[in-house]
C-alpha cells in the first residue's frame, strides 16, 4: 500500500495520467528515508532538505507540512505494513500537479509515501571491498539544484547503468572541471592518513545527510574531516575510500583500477554513526 494524499492506495493501482509533471518534466523532489523500530534517521534533516528543494521548485508548501506531520505519515505507512521492528526504506516524494506545459498552471503539489524492507540493520556492519572507477560520459554541473534529490535524476541512472555493464559496484561522477564530484547514490569520503576530505557542496554534490552527519560530529569524534576539491588522483594516495548515504551508513571501496583500499577507519566510524543515529531517530 502507498499514503497518497492521506489516502490508501494499493500499489499496483495507477495513481495519475500521462500528464503527471513528475512523469513529463521530473517536476518533482523526494527525500528517501531510513525508519527502524518506528523511529526515522535523521527526520529534520530529511525534512529541511525536502522543503529547500520544494522551495528551489517555486512549489507551494501547505501549512501542514511540518516536521512532526511527515513523520506522523511515515510511521502510518511503516505501521500499515507492519514493519515496525524492521528497518525499512522510505521514500517521500512530493510533485507539481497537473497543468501547463515548461510553464505549469499551478504551484500546488500532491505527495506519496511508499515503504520497503531493507536487510541490515542499523549503519555497524559496513559493506566493504566495493569496486568503483570513472565515468565519464557526463558530468555533473555544480548549482543548488544538483544539492537536492529531484526527479531529474538521468546522471545517476547513466551511471549505475555504465557501472553495472562495467562490472563494478559504482561509478564516481565528475564535475566539468574533472574533479570529484560523488557515486550515483552517494558521496563519498577519501581518507589520508589523519586526514578525511569529501567534495564541497559547490562541486555539486548532493547535499547528504550522512555527509552532514559526518561534518557535524567531526570535532566531537576527533575527524579531520574537511570540505575540499577532489583531483581523481587523491584515489591513488587514498588509505581508505568511503561511499555513504541515509540507507547504508558507510561502504568501503575495496578496488579503484589498481589501487587497493583498507577499511579499519570505516569500521571505527561507522560504530559511531550507528550509535549515534539511534540516539537521535524520532
Amino acid at each position: 500500500m502507498i499514503l497518497w494524499n492521506g489516502n490508501w492506495v494499493d500499489s499496483d493501482r495507477a495513481l495519475f495520467g500521462v500528464g503527471n509533471r513528475g512523469f513529463r518534466y521530473g517536476d518533482a523532489v523526494f527525500e528517501t528515508l531510513r525508519c527502524e523500530a518506528g523511529r526515522v534517521m535523521w527526520l529534520e534533516e530529511h525534512y529541511f532538505r525536502l522543503m529547500a528543494g520544494m522551495r528551489v521548485f517555486r512549489m507551494e508548501i501547505p501549512d501542514h507540512f511540518t516536521p512532526e506531520w511527515m513523520g506522523e505519515q511515515i510511521r502510518a505507512v511503516v505501521d500499515a505494513h507492519h514493519r515496525m521492528d524492521m528497518p525499512c526504506r522510505i521514500r517521500f516524494t512530493v510533485y507539481r500537479n497537473e497543468g501547463g506545459y515548461y510553464r505549469p498552471h499551478t504551484s500546488s503539489v500532491s505527495w506519496l509515501v511508499e515503504c520497503s524492507p531493507l536487510e541490515h540493520s542499523g549503519y555497524a556492519t559496513v559493506e566493504q571491498g566495493l569496486h568503483v572507477d570513472l565515468y565519464r560520459d557526463h558530468a555533473v554541473v555544480p548549482g543548488l539544484l544538483s544539492n537536492l534529490k529531484t526527479a531529474q535524476s538521468a546522471l545517476y541512472v547513466l551511471g549505475a547503468i555504465w557501472a553495472e555493464e562495467n562490472r563494478l559496484d559504482d561509478a564516481l561522477l565528475l564535475s566539468p572541471s574533472k574533479y570529484l564530484v560523488e557515486a550515483t547514490a552517494s558521496n563519498i569520503v577519501v581518507v589520508q592518513g589523519d586526514r578525511l576530505i569529501t567534495p564541497p557542496l559547490s562541486s555539486g554534490c548532493t547535499q547528504g545527510i550522512v555527509r552532514g552527519q559526518l561534518l557535524k560530529k567531526s570535532r566531537a569524534w576527533n575527524l579531520n574531516l574537511v570540505e575540499a576539491e577532489l583531483s581523481p588522483f587523491e584515489l591513488l594516495r587514498a588509505d581508505e575510500v568511503w561511499l555513504t548515504n541515509t540507507l547504508q551508513g558507510i561502504r568501503a571501496v575495496g578496488r579503484y583500477r589498481d589501487r587497493t583500499y583498507a577499511s579499519t577507519q570505516a569500521q571505527a566510524i561507522a560504530a559511531l554513526l550507528d550509535n549515534w543515529a539511534r540516539q537521535t531517530a524520532e
